[in-house]
């Protein structure tokens, strides 16, 4: 009888832990996670925040009660859905490159989990599947209107940086930030400033009295952004969690004794960016004349 080695001898388990990925997933920067159970549906989270001034009055001994604070409620929903291929091979056939599928399949699925974090994956109609590091529709992320700026110049790019963080610190604190560049802004990242050996993020980190995180978005996230398109997202992550399933991994594996073949069964679930401070999250498109 046909005898299958690696899924007798290799547990599901072993076979992820083998798994040494290359592509790193945006995704990846959230230290806020949310994990939930395994199974479709859909979640309705209801938020609440304040309305209005918050500043403290003075309270003098005539007064009986506080300052009152006003607050809001909106809902975010979460839909938790699947996806996954299953690989199956002849129990007659040598599975010593199971380690290796293992790794490409995961590998896709990094990368296809990413797109839709990144892009909220929207349908035809444009409606997004769930709200994500760019598109979205939490309504605590302030979207701008793109802007062009005269040149490349170092003034030009310090002074933009300069007001989008200050912005940023006004909105959602003085918390570390980090910023998503795409496009142009991107390639700024590692080119050198005129007549100098200084890089331009060198400087623009040195710029801040915060510490302010500059992530290059990876090539195939933006693809996805509308063409011809930079942006600077400023990103306040203790205010933002990435709610989620099932991270891409091997689910099971097995051998079915009566067609003899052995197979296995990747997967990974939706998953869900929740902004929870408005602010959290500016997105700045920019072009350049």
């Amino acid at each position: 009888m046909a005898t299958d080695k690696i899924a007798l001898e290799q547990t599901v388990e072993e076979t992820n832990k083998q798994y040494i990925p290359v592509y790193k997933p945006l995704y990846s920067i959230f230290p806020k996670r949310e994990a939930y159970d395994e199974f479709k549906g859909t979640m309705t989270f209801v938020t609440t925040d304040t309305v209005g001034d918050l500043k403290a009055r003075t309270i003098s001994t005539q007064d009986t009660e506080s300052k009152h604070i006003a607050v809001g409620q909106d809902n975010k929903v979460y839909v938790k859905d699947f996806r996954g291929v299953n690989y199956k091979v002849s129990g007659y056939q040598k599975n010593n490159d199971i380690n290796k599928i293992t790794a490409r399949v995961l590998e896709a699925f990094d990368k296809q989990l990413d797109e839709e974090i990144f892009s909220g994956n929207p349908d035809a109609s444009g409606k997004f599947e769930n709200n994500g590091i760019y598109g979205t529709e939490d309504k605590n992320v302030i979207k701008r209107d793109s802007i062009a700026l005269p040149n490349k110049n170092v003034d030009t790019i310090l002074n933009f940086f300069d007001a989008l963080i200050k912005d940023a610190e006004r909105d959602a604190g003085n918390a570390e930030k980090t910023v998503l560049l795409g496009g142009d802004l991107k390639g700024l990242l590692s080119k050198q400033i005129p007549n100098t050996s200084t890089l331009y993020k060198a400087l623009i980190r040195e710029l801040f009295n915060i510490p302010v995180n500059l992530v290059a978005i990876p090539s195939n996230l933006e693809a996805l952004l509308p063409d011809g398109t930079s942006i600077a997202q400023v990103l306040t992550l203790d205010n933002i969690s990435l709610k989620h399933s099932a991270l891409p991994r091997l689910k099971a594996q097995g051998y079915d004794d009566e067609d003899e073949y052995s197979w296995f069964k990747f997967f990974y679930g939706t998953a869900m960016v929740d902004v929870e401070q408005y602010g959290a999250s500016i997105i700045q498109p920019v072009t350049f004349a």
